[in-house]
């Protein structure tokens, strides 16, 4: 990657790590810019886990210079910012909060679709294949967040904290967007393109699986079951993605 390109995406990398660490601890300039009515500490929290999965990828990248790993990244970004853009701009007729937000996810969009223009033709550093047991870890992952993100499109109620319909539409499509990246990995499945879905993953993995384990004692009946089922994914996925990122001997820079 050329150095101007690396230091920019380095330096976006540490806004939306900053911008995790200030949802994370609410900070008040984060309550106020918030344009969408009500978002609960849980809310706020998973916003961090998102904010947090997207540094992590983009900053492997950069620290391996796989500008092929890119391509995934730019069209989680597409497929997130294009329609809730759209849903946005639909929901400014009723609160002009958002309209701000709504021009903040068309840049983000573009953003990823200058990610997809530029990372296209760009071959693999790193030419090692996605070992097996992730190849078949993908599946599920892409299922469980295609069938996940649908759910929460058109259900508030599916997350194991309260959320209001606008809100569940970001989420929806967070979902999906991860869903497209997964996926992305499962059609090009090198470890290269794969360890920066994982770094992701972990990243997200690290923000939740604490909050979620306070939340286990008080949470009501009703969504007990939609938070161990979380909590399972979460662990199961922070431990696979630890394992491959720093054990594995099929992904270490020694075994190439």
């Amino acid at each position: 990657m050329p150095r101007w390109f690396r230091t920019s995406l380095l330096i976006i990398s540490l806004v939306q790590m900053m911008i995790a660490i200030a949802c994370l601890l609410r900070l008040p300039i984060v309550e106020d810019l918030w344009p969408l009515d009500y978002t609960g500490e849980m809310s706020f929290i998973f916003l961090a886990s998102i904010a947090a999965a997207a540094a992590a990828s983009t900053l492997w990248c950069v620290y391996a210079d796989e500008p092929g790993a890119l391509f995934g990244i730019g069209l989680d970004y597409v497929t997130i910012f294009t329609p809730v853009a759209i849903s946005m701009f639909g929901l400014a007729s009723r609160n002009s909060n958002v309209i701000g937000f709504a021009i903040f996810c068309v840049i983000a969009s573009l953003f990823g679709l200058g990610l997809l223009i530029y990372s296209r033709k760009q071959s693999f550093v790193d030419p090692r294949p996605m070992p097996r047991l992730l190849r078949l870890s993908f599946v599920g992952f892409v299922l469980a967040l295609v069938i996940g993100g649908s759910w929460v499109l058109f259900d508030p109620s599916v997350l194991p904290w309260s959320i209001t319909r606008d809100i569940s539409v970001l989420y929806g499509w967070f979902f999906i967007g991860a869903a497209a990246y997964f996926g992305y990995g499962l059609i090009r499945p090198r470890w290269a393109n794969t360890a920066g879905q994982l770094a992701g993953f972990l990243a997200y993995d690290l923000v939740l699986v604490v909050p979620f384990l306070n939340l286990l004692p008080t949470i009501p009946d009703h969504w007990r079951f939609n938070l161990l089922l979380y909590m399972t994914i979460v662990v199961s996925s922070g431990i696979l993605s630890a394992y491959y990122l720093f054990l594995s001997p099929l992904t270490q820079p020694a075994g190439r």
